[in-house]
């Protein structure tokens, strides 16, 4: 296994994508391999801000604030697919058609969602390097 495997690896583990027997591996290779046990440190350090602290995502922000992010990124999104099109087609924001605790029962999902961009942008950014010749 490569060094890039590995890495990739660790982050499924942190991830907490990794099931079964081949978590159960993966563990028992965890005790023997102090680099993989590092990467799987460092991922779960990177990944943190998006774990829930005492079961409240996103810690550091107010219910309020999470529904602003929450809002501002579907804006984004539908602003882009509009500016795709000669006429816009004006989606409407599915938020506003949802009560106050669906969106708070997204958040738990919402937070794997992001820890799963980073990892992916990781992964993309990496794979740029070496279509770029620079890796």
């Amino acid at each position: 296994m490569t060094d890039e495997e590995r890495n990739w690896l660790a982050a499924d583990y942190a991830l907490g994508v990794i099931r079964g027997a081949e978590k159960a591996a993966f563990e028992t290779q965890l005790k023997t391999d102090p680099a993989l046990a590092a990467s799987v440190l460092d991922w779960q350090k990177r990944l943190s801000a998006f774990q829930p602290a005492g079961g409240v995502p996103y810690p550091t922000m107010s219910e309020t604030e999470v529904d602003a992010a929450l809002n501002a990124v579907f804006q984004r999104v539908f602003t882009e697919i509009n500016t795709q099109f000669d006429t816009p087609q004006q989606l409407p924001n599915p938020l506003q058609k949802l009560s106050p605790e669906q969106i708070s029962a997204m958040r738990p999902m919402v937070s794997r969602l992001l820890a799963s961009y980073v990892v992916l942008l990781e992964r993309l950014k990496i794979q740029q390097a070496k279509m770029a010749g620079a890796v």
